[in-house]
């Protein structure tokens, strides 16, 4: 029996949790699969055993080893003390120019969330939307980090996922949450201490609710998150080193915006980012890397600030 689109897109997921490449059924009698080259055709109506679709597994297979293998090289580089000093720092985006792509994907594998009249720039990268519901579990999304823009949100609840949104800074009749199709919750996620500085542009009269994860997906009866999207300007960092590190916390695919020192303290506060420079980065992401998270997506946001603050999408192959 052939199998359906859906059960197929399913499977496309599995082969990168299976550590192999990202296989597309793209329509009823056509394969692709995804290389650095992007998406590329292997034949129509194929044999899964013919040497032609043997050739073009084991082609992409090596290539997006071979891929990854330098991406995690040039990491482990980047992460030894004194390696800032080697990069050029009037390079465009110096603090993350270590971090590449280790697992290239196209669309329609990968889509580019980006809201209307914004550059792609300032878009999110999602690894396959169109079948993160074609299991019988619905889809668990949760995005930290709302302010005026919520787009990735409402896109994930429009696809079909259960979709949570977290912000203590905005209100539940906000233009940006209200007669939304996901759910608000207005608290932010971080340590139950968690301050936001003097003159941040987000602290609006004090009072903001924080709520650690551990709490709240207990609270909400969750246990495995699909999609973790993040913009909480700084607080990320604890977000990494108290539960996804440790392992405590693995999403299958993790969408945030990384803010180091250097980063304007209108928006993130100093203390969260304190000593997060290019060695940590790359230390960050040769951990993650190590936890089977690849890097799909990667985005150089706000000019003013592009030395400091980066999008990025990560998508996990492995455990």
């Amino acid at each position: 029996m052939k199998p359906s689109a859906r059960t197929m897109g399913r499977a496309g997921l599995f082969a990168i949790g299976g550590g192999v490449f990202m296989l597309v059924w793209a329509s009823y009698d056509t394969f692709m699969f995804t290389n650095t080259e992007g998406c590329t055709v292997l034949s129509k109506q194929p044999s899964l055993d013919g040497p032609d679709f043997m050739t073009g597994w084991k082609i992409a297979s090596e290539s997006l080893r071979s891929v990854a293998e330098d991406a995690r090289a040039q990491l482990e580089q980047g992460a030894q003390p004194g390696a800032a000093n080697l990069v050029d720092r009037k390079q465009h985006s110096w603090m993350f120019s270590f971090i590449t792509v280790s697992l290239p994907l196209a669309s329609p594998t990968l889509e580019i969330l980006v809201p209307p009249n914004r550059p792609i720039s300032e878009g999110k990268g999602v690894v396959g939307l169109r079948v993160l519901n074609s299991s019988a579990r619905k889809c668990l999304v949760y995005g930290l980090g709302i302010a005026g823009w919520s787009h990735f949100e409402q896109a994930m609840a429009e696809s079909g996922c259960e979709t949570h949104a977290f912000d203590c800074t905005i209100k539940p009749d906000s233009k940006g949450v209200r007669n939304k199709a996901f759910i608000f919750h207005e608290w932010c996620i971080g340590p139950e201490s968690a301050k936001i500085n003097e003159g941040n542009v987000f602290l609006k009269g004090g009072g903001l609710v924080f709520k650690t994860m551990a709490h709240t997906m207990r609270d909400l009866g969750h246990v495995h998150l699909d999609v973790l999207k993040f913009d909480i300007e700084g607080f990320e960092w604890d977000l990494f080193e108290t539960l996804i590190l440790p392992g405590l916390l693995l999403p299958d695919q993790l969408v945030f915006e990384l803010h180091t020192e250097g980063a304007g303290a209108k928006w993130v506060s100093p203390e969260q980012v304190k000593g997060k420079g290019f060695e940590q980065v790359n230390g960050l992401f040769l951990r993650l890397f190590d936890l089977g998270y690849r890097v799909v997506w990667k985005a150089t946001t706000q000019a003013r600030f592009s030395n400091y603050i980066n999008e990025f999408t990560l998508v996990r192959i492995h455990g």
